[in-house]
């Protein structure tokens, strides 16, 4: 059976919150990965080891993102800061990734991310 959202919600409040929620956790999961693959070769360059790839630790980046990321360890907070600088994010960007009360999705996100690694 093949259908569109449009086809079977007949809410449009409700269309636009699930638009918001996949925007926004494809953009955090985006730069996320973008952060993580800068990090881990960070510290392969740098002859450190790398942790291991966990949905805690992949967690920590979309957290740190979002600005909810008060318990991720503060290297990644020093190299997001690092990325920032490095890649030129600009403040629109980081704007989009503020924290919209999706924590529990980026959670289920960091979890499926860790599976497919």
């Amino acid at each position: 059976i093949k259908s569109s959202l449009k086809a079977t919600c007949p809410s449009t409040a409700f269309m636009k919150s699930i638009d918001q929620l996949v925007e926004y956790t494809t953009r955090v999961v985006y730069v996320g990965s973008l952060l993580a693959n800068y990090v881990v070769l960070k510290r392969v360059n740098a002859d450190k080891n790398v942790p291991i790839i966990d949905q805690d630790f992949v967690y920590a980046f979309f957290s740190t993102l979002s600005g909810n990321g008060s318990k991720a360890p503060k290297c990644i907070s020093q190299y997001f800061e690092e990325f920032k600088e490095a890649y030129q994010v600009d403040k629109k960007t980081l704007e989009s990734l503020k924290s919209i009360g999706y924590a529990t999705i980026l959670s289920i996100s960091a979890k499926q991310y860790e599976t497919t690694i």
